[in-house]
């Protein structure tokens, strides 16, 4: 098992994120109780999935690719939660759980998350015996982590809002249209 999460690790490190979750896969047959090696792999199918993602952006991306991409952000997730099913006292299955929520445009559950790993920092996790650059680091993430999922909520609501205009400009128009023809 050490040697497939070893081989993991570099195939991660290297950029050969596919590589890593075949590894994470074979390590985690070997001793499915291991909360790193989900973790691992969870971050593993983001890191693939963002980059198939650009990759598509840059390409003329096709329906395929997309499902793809999703499957990866759906297994991520599902490794995330297998993560804090081990070890709900460990913040980095929350962390996993949280850009994986987001990257789905899960916004409300990705908030919801992200307030989880909160309330464990300050409640499991002893903060007193922390040095002031510490708690400022766990601060930071958990700050960033919510303000990204709250930005992407307002961003879809606000593109949505645009769309809703512009679909009642153009009903409009076209009523004015009508009207004027008769």
């Amino acid at each position: 098992m050490n040697n497939y999460k070893e081989e993991g690790d570099k195939s991660f490190r290297n950029g050969n994120y596919s590589e890593a979750i075949t590894l994470y896969s074979k390590a985690i047959n070997e001793d499915n109780n291991n909360y790193i090696l989900y973790s691992n792999r969870s971050i593993s199918n983001l890191f693939l999935a963002y980059s198939k993602q650009n990759s598509n952006n840059n390409n003329n991306n096709n329906n395929n690719n997309n499902n793809e991409v999703k499957q990866l952000f759906n297994d991520a997730l599902l490794d995330a939660d297998k993560t804090i099913q081990l070890n709900p006292s460990w913040r980095k299955g929350y962390v996993r759980k949280t850009n994986a929520l987001l990257a789905l445009h899960n916004f409300e559950e990705a908030i919801n998350t992200c307030c989880q790993t909160f309330q464990l920092d300050f409640g499991q996790l002893n903060i007193n015996n922390l040095n002031e650059q510490q708690q400022q680091e766990i601060i930071a993430e958990d700050t960033r982590l919510i303000c990204s999922a709250i930005i992407q909520k307002l961003k879809k609501k606000f593109i949505n809002s645009l769309i809703d205009l512009a679909k009642q400009s153009q009903s409009q128009s076209q009523s004015q249209s009508q009207s004027q023809s008769q």
